[in-house]
């Protein structure tokens, strides 16, 4: 006969338990890059603010330009930002 074992830092099912706490919390994320020649300041992210739950799927949809790629660098840490948490 064999014994069941219970592991106890096994993970709470979504939902249930503790409080749900995001996968990703984003406040007031901004990136501004400073051309060395003219020293004239151009904005890569501008304040983003957004929040995902665990087992949400997220899209980042925008045209051109939009930051999209600079956002994805700031936080796989790629890049320093400049402003937010």
């Amino acid at each position: 006969m064999q014994e069941s074992t219970t592991i106890s830092g096994s993970r709470p099912e979504p939902g249930r338990g503790t409080a749900q706490v995001p996968a990703m919390q984003v406040a007031g994320l901004s990136k501004l890059y400073r051309n060395p020649w003219t020293m004239k300041i151009t904005r890569g992210v501008e304040q983003h603010d957004f929040e995902v739950q665990r087992g949400e799927v997220m899209g980042y949809l925008g045209p051109n330009g939009a930051g999209k790629t600079t956002t994805i660098k700031l936080l796989m840490g790629l890049i320093r930002r400049t402003a937010g948490e």
